[in-house]
């Protein structure tokens, strides 16, 4: 069963790992970015649910084998963030100030 944007798979939680949200500006179809995602799940267990905030969703679930959550919908991004163990913050500018000198923004939270 396909994992969807909670990093759940159909396992109940005591056979799931700790889920990690990874925020970035994943599924731009950038390499950089692309290899920078790529590492980061390499260096995590493969056993380790995983949901990464990206433009293009279904590129980041064919691509790496991983849930993904739209960046540009803060709501679910939160429910993502709400439900992870850990969140590592990379890939882009996700951490950047605004046009205009705007707050700080979060992948748009």
């Amino acid at each position: 069963m396909a994992p969807d944007d909670t990093g759940q798979s159909g396992k109940t939680p005591g056979q799931m790992g700790q889920m990690v949200l990874l925020c970035g500006y994943y599924g731009e179809h950038n390499l950089g970015d692309d290899a920078l995602l790529a590492t980061l799940l390499a260096l995590l267990p493969p056993s380790c649910p995983v949901v990464v905030t990206a433009r293009d969703q279904r590129q980041v679930r064919e691509q790496f084998g991983v849930a993904a959550c739209p960046r540009d919908q803060p709501v679910r991004v939160l429910l993502a963030l709400v439900r992870a163990q850990a969140l590592v913050l990379g890939g882009g500018a996700c951490c950047r100030t605004a046009p205009a000198g705007a707050a700080f923004s979060i992948t748009r939270l």
